[in-house]
């Protein structure tokens, strides 16, 4: 009862459910819970920190047409993405004027993460097999401040995300928050090291994105490019974390993420590699990447990577026998189990 006589919001609300049998079968009933005095709960809205406020060295080092762009911040869709078009038209110009190449990223659906078949730890709250769960990878033309990435809308990068909770102790579901953002490109489109590669409203050559390549292939290169959307993890989190009013952010959840940040930032270029048609996948061999590198005695790991090829399965629907059209045998149910 003391946990019922909890105040809430004034649109939420406790109801009890009562069943038989863990509902296995037969009727459930639900009743609701009033309090004769209910504790009204003022709802706070956040204060967003904008990227400008959470890190204005980075802000600086945008091309200076463009940076009104990213000191700018609004909550309303529509007039964000005005802001969005006209950005991009200013792109179209300013780059336009320029006797240069710009190598455009692409983002093949080949080109994967393939998760390790280690058992990775990044919160010690939450069950050994959920442990990938806190994870997501998205394809996306924007970074966490909704703000384009590339100098058109097509362009996306591949974004490492961690899910933090929306209420204190629940680890399932969650907000993500883009951690490590990657962007490829087409090795047969880079003619010299002095082509040039747009992101986040900054121009560097190929020879100064060299420091970032984590993988290359025959047919990819791939640069973690984290460093030019952010400086400082925590702020840059605490900046995510105040764009929305439905987290729960401690130094539990802060622990979370610096762990899967420092392991995917570690061994990206390592799991990068492709499926096939029916879910299996390999990596290549990473350049630049030596047993150093690797993840032995890191606090969230709990095995090393294995050597430089990895294999994984995921639950992929076979289109010479797709699952919609299985049929098995199961028998009567035994209700004395």
């Amino acid at each position: 009862m003391s946990l019922l006589e909890t105040p809430i919001l004034d649109d939420d609300w406790y109801y009890f459910v009562l069943t038989n049998n863990n509902f296995v079968f037969g009727q459930d009933w639900m009743c609701p819970v009033e309090f004769a005095e209910p504790i009204p709960t003022e709802k706070v809205d956040p204060t967003p920190i904008t990227p400008i406020a959470a890190d204005p060295e980075l802000v600086a080092k945008i091309a200076k047409e463009l940076r009104p762009y990213f000191e700018s911040y609004t909550l309303d869709v529509n007039e964000r993405n005005q802001l969005a078009d006209e950005y991009l038209e200013q792109c179209r110009k300013l780059l336009g004027q320029l006797d240069i190449t710009i190598v455009p990223s692409v983002s093949p659906d080949e080109l994967t993460l393939i998760d390790s078949d280690e058992s990775v730890i990044f919160d010690r709250t939450v069950p050994t097999d959920m442990q990938l769960q806190l994870t997501g990878l998205h394809r996306r033309s924007t970074d966490g401040y909704d703000k384009m990435i590339g100098s058109s809308a097509e362009e996306c990068a591949m974004v490492l995300s961690a899910y933090i909770p929306q209420h204190k102790g629940e680890i399932d579901g969650g907000v993500d928050i883009p951690l490590i953002y990657v962007f490829t490109y087409a090795k047969n489109e880079i003619k010299t090291t002095q082509d040039y590669a747009f992101i986040r409203g900054q121009l560097m050559t190929f020879e100064q994105m060299e420091q970032y390549k984590i993988y290359e292939d025959e047919q990819y290169v791939c640069y973690d490019v984290s460093d030019l959307f952010y400086s400082d993890l925590r702020q840059y989190v605490e900046s995510m974390v105040s764009q929305r009013s439905d987290v729960y952010f401690d130094e539990q959840v802060w622990e979370r993420v610096q762990n899967i940040y420092n392991y995917y930032r570690d061994n990206m270029g390592l799991l990068l590699g492709y499926r096939d048609g029916m879910g299996h996948g390999t990596t290549e061999t990473v350049t630049k990447t030596d047993a150093s590198n690797k993840p032995e005695n890191k606090p969230y790991t709990r095995d090393s990577l294995s050597e430089y090829r990895l294999t994984t399965e995921s639950c992929y629907d076979d289109p010479n026998n797709p699952v919609a059209d299985q049929n098995y045998e199961v028998g009567e149910p035994n209700w004395n189990d």
